[in-house]
């Protein structure tokens, strides 16, 4: 995509965001919207930069991104093992892979209890809900991105001896990485929210915590900032993380150019 393109869309969503900002900034200081229920945008900030200052603040979010990293980090592993697994047994294919679309599907907070009775409150019930809640998205994924490696591929590498491993390694696994990095997405956004939501329920230390101690004081202010740190860490990981990798990836396969 040209540079100037990708500069007029950040110009443009720039302009719509700040417009938006401006506006419920102007409707708060009219009184137009009830300060207990919807906060100004410029009280939000000042909670954010007040907590900003504040070690425990910061020992939060690390608490909720050490938890992430291990879930997620577990879940990619074994997500793209299960559904390679899925993909090269047939016995496999025909008996777990509609079990795995059920799971996908499954509420990951309903993982919680059982969490609890396993591990009780601690990092490693929590991890274990985020794995739960995003493993088998990046399993059903995969196991779809290289069943959808187009036929003449394999055809075409068969008629020049491509065979085993050399198959898999040249052809199959570089024709479906483009499907597979939608699936390592789809399974972050699955963890990231199963995190917020695994960390309310079980009382520990981080993201999940700083909206219960907004919610039991009724301090909106807080639980919005810590909604922009929720926003925030989203952002980076999409654009600054997999954005790239996608963007290189495009690039590498002929998708788009290097302008």
């Amino acid at each position: 995509m040209p540079k100037n393109s990708v500069h007029n869309r950040l110009l443009f969503q720039s302009l719509f965001y700040v417009s938006a900002l401006g506006l419920w900034q102007v409707l708060a200081f009219a009184g137009l919207l009830p300060e207990k229920l919807l906060p100004a945008p410029s009280r939000i900030l000042g909670t954010l930069a007040f907590n900003a200052g504040l070690k425990s603040f910061w020992m939060a979010i690390g608490s909720s991104l050490m938890r992430i990293a291990a879930g997620y980090s577990i879940s990619v592993a074994a997500g793209l093992a299960m559904g390679f697994a899925l993909y090269r047994f047939r016995a496999l294919q025909e008996t777990l892979s509609s079990l795995f679309l059920a799971l996908q599907a499954f509420p990951s907070i309903c993982w919680v209890p059982v969490a609890l009775l396993w591990f009780g409150v601690n990092d490693a019930a929590v991890i274990f809900v985020v794995v739960f809640g995003s493993v088998f998205a990046i399993a059903v994924a995969t196991n779809q991105a290289i069943r959808n490696v187009p036929p003449i591929y394999l055809r075409a590498a068969a008629t020049m001896g491509s065979r085993g491993w050399h198959l898999y390694r040249e052809i199959i696994f570089p024709a479906a990485v483009p499907n597979i990095l939608y699936g390592l997405k789809l399974g972050w956004s699955y963890a990231w929210r199963t995190l917020i939501g695994s960390e309310i329920i079980i009382a520990g230390f981080g993201l999940g915590r700083l909206f219960q101690e907004g919610q039991k004081a009724g301090d909106m202010s807080l639980v919005f900032a810590v909604n922009v740190i929720v926003l925030a860490v989203s952002l980076l990981v999409d654009f600054g993380v997999f954005g790239r990798i996608e963007r290189e990836i495009r690039h590498r396969w002929g998708l788009e150019g290097s302008g």
